[in-house]
């Protein structure tokens, strides 16, 4: 390979003090300059040496040839490998061309040195001189880590572009003679594979400057134990490392393992400032300058202390992750069955007026005292149980009617909203609950008990459900919300639940109130949803000024039949109430009503969610548009629909 005359004066730039401290050689400073103690008579000045005992002398270039035995092609190559030189040689054309050079060869080719016959010479040099077991030797070879090459018989460490032996591809090697003391990187290696292995039982990964270090830690700490995954950066680079933490995703620990010296221990700063934030990050430290020196020092005397220093650089938390296998089935359990289970949400729905707070007052004069509703088999626990009620008085309204109702009023407890309101994500809630041991706790009504939050608004809704829903699991208690129903009286009854479709969501159970066939005396309540179990026979009970409240027929009598008074039929001849397109417009109404102004993307998310196609939604409001009702608009945020002003 040929070089531009600026790659050969950036690898002639090379400080030779550095160069020499990276090949393991020892400097001993004298002056302004460096003796090299493997030769005496050598001194080194920044990029320039001088052999005294020859009168001979020159730059890095002439300095590993001579030295290192290395051709001119080779020298060049290794100390711009040193120097990031790559980066120079994939600089555009046109910084050669201004500056007068000619145009350089592309990147050589990466070739694997070829094979020697056998292995025995670096065998015997990485066993005998390095220390290290024949195990370990044995492993890298047999996995294709390592061999020997034919023309030098240097230790030649493979770095392949996937894990395991199977279609994979050499990416990078890296050789290591086993006369001298010259270490450098094959022509071509990609530095962002190294030598490396990836177990996938473990989730540590071990970080390395150099593969004979790596082969020394497994050697002494390890053995013939399962290995945890390894990589040999080949220098400081931190590239092969970030590959895998990129590729391998179940690694979590990271073990930064390098050399126990200035450069060693300034790259694993930073490496750990990089990836502090997902990775839980240790410097493990050698109590010699590497792990080989380490290795040798404990073979040589079994006294010395060769368990390395462990400092911890960052931490991180791992996800909390829960085995569906190590979940527990359970039952749902139902305080009346199939209306009210423990640890759920129940709405119970209807129009202002119509005896939902009376029709609750009756449930816990049933549950407190321990008698059984319509459709027990038997009598109930007594229980205690917390009304939170933000519309009726305590002392005029609610206690007179629990009195009425037959409840234990010992067992019926309020929640202290003297100095601080109440709502749904208050923490007082939870603690309430457990220190008396309450069973049911009702919000009278929903609406009230919403604090600062848009009950429109499903990201607002969604997030106090889901604290609401989590309080009532963790404790198994019984939430009863009573709402009202919006004046849409054309709408079906899962149109008229007021707010976000999250709240209705959010409950497993829903209990709609109305009048029977219009009767100002006679009361249906229907179970219009319910996720737990099948749906329950609809109740009637009577209001009366005579008699008070008196539980009626359980029959199987849909909502929609009790307000119309007639029979619904399956029968697919029968004409429907409303058409598709009628029942989206009357949805969209609705919405705008209790909005008067909402994102085009929101009303048709809403309105969708309704088993309602988009299609339908689009004709529905083209008509409503038509009929001037209502009105497009583009805002900063995107469009909006209001109604039409009148």
């Amino acid at each position: 390979m040929t070089y531009t005359q600026q790659q050969i004066d950036c690898a002639n730039s090379t400080d030779l003090a550095e160069f020499l401290l990276s090949q393991g050689e020892e400097l001993i400073k004298s002056g302004r300059e460096y003796r090299w103690k493997a030769h005496d008579s050598v001194t080194i000045n920044k990029n320039q040496w001088f052999r005294h005992s020859e009168n001979t002398g020159g730059y890095p270039v002439d300095f590993v040839m001579k030295f290192y035995g290395l051709s001119f092609s080779e020298a060049v190559d290794l100390l711009l490998n040193l120097k990031g030189g790559e980066i120079m040689r994939n600089k555009p054309q046109e910084s050669y061309v201004e500056i007068g050079f000619d145009e350089p060869e592309s990147e050589p080719e990466f070739v694997l040195p070829p094979a020697a016959e056998d292995n025995h010479i670096i065998n015997d040099y990485l066993t005998k001189e390095r220390g290290i077991d024949d195990f370990t030797v044995s492993v890298f070879e047999s996995c294709g880590l390592l061999y020997e090459d034919a023309e030098f018989h240097n230790a030649v460490f493979v770095g392949y572009d996937r894990n395991g032996i199977k279609d994979r591809v050499p990416k990078y090697a890296h050789r290591r003679s086993t006369t001298e003391k010259l270490k450098m990187d094959v022509a071509g290696s990609d530095k962002s594979y190294g030598c490396w292995f990836v177990q996938e039982s473990s989730d540590k990964l071990m970080v390395f400057e150099a593969p004979i270090d790596m082969m020394s830690f497994l050697s002494m700490y390890y053995g013939t134990s399962n290995w945890p995954s390894c990589v040999a950066l080949g220098g400081v680079s931190p590239k092969a490392m970030q590959r895998i933490l990129r590729e391998y995703h179940f690694i979590r620990d990271v073990y930064l393992c390098l050399d126990n010296d200035e450069a060693g221990n300034r790259a694993c700063e930073k490496i750990a400032n990089e990836i502090k934030d997902n990775y839980c990050v240790t410097r493990v430290i050698p109590s010699k300058k590497d792990w080989n020196d380490v290795l040798l020092e404990h073979k040589a005397n079994p006294d010395f202390d060769y368990m390395p220093e462990k400092i911890a650089l960052s931490s991180y938390e791992k996800v909390s992750v829960l085995q569906m296998k190590d979940i527990e089935t359970k039952d749902v359990d139902f305080l009346w069955e199939p209306y009210i289970a423990k640890g759920k949400i129940t709405i119970i729905q209807g129009d202002g007026g119509i005896g939902k707070t009376t029709l609750v007052s009756r449930i816990v004069g049933c549950l407190t005292s321990g008698r059984a509703l319509p459709g027990m088999n038997s009598n109930p626990k007594p229980m205690n149980v917390f009304i939170q009620s933000g519309e009726d008085g305590y002392a005029d309204t609610i206690k007179p009617r629990l009195i009425e109702a037959g409840a234990d009023i010992d067992r019926v407890k309020i929640i202290d909203e003297t100095e601080y309101p109440l709502s749904l994500d208050d923490d007082r809630i939870y603690r309430a609950i457990i220190e008396n041991d309450v069973s049911v706790i009702i919000f009278d009504p929903l609406q009230a008990y919403l604090g600062d939050a848009d009950m429109n608004r499903a990201n607002e809704m969604r997030a106090i459900f889901k604290k609401l829903c989590r309080v009532a699991e963790e404790t198994n208690c019984a939430v009863i919300l009573i709402g009202h129903l919006n004046k849409n009286n054309s709408a079906s009854i899962s149109q008229r639940s007021l707010g976000s479709t999250d709240v209705f969501a959010a409950a497993r159970s829903v209990i709609t109130v109305a009048k029977l066939n219009n009767d100002n005396e006679r009361r249906i309540m229907c179970h219009t949803k319910s996720n737990l179990a099948p749906v329950g026979k609809s109740i009637e009970f009577t209001l009366s000024r005579e008699e008070g409240f008196i539980w009626g027929e359980m029959t199987d009598m849909k909502i929609e039949e009790a307000i119309s008074g007639k029979r619904c039929s399956s029968n697919e001849d029968d004409t429907p109430r409303e058409t598709k397109t009628e029942r989206a417009m009357n949805a969209i109404m609705e919405l705008l009503e209790s909005t008067g102004d909402m994102r085009s993307t929101e009303l048709e998310q809403k309105v969708t969610s309704l088993d309602i196609g988009t299609k339908t939604y689009n004709n529905a409001r083209a008509r409503l548009t038509e009929q001037g009702l209502i009105k497009s608009y583009q805002a900063k945020d995107g469009w909006h629909v209001k109604l039409q002003a009148a």
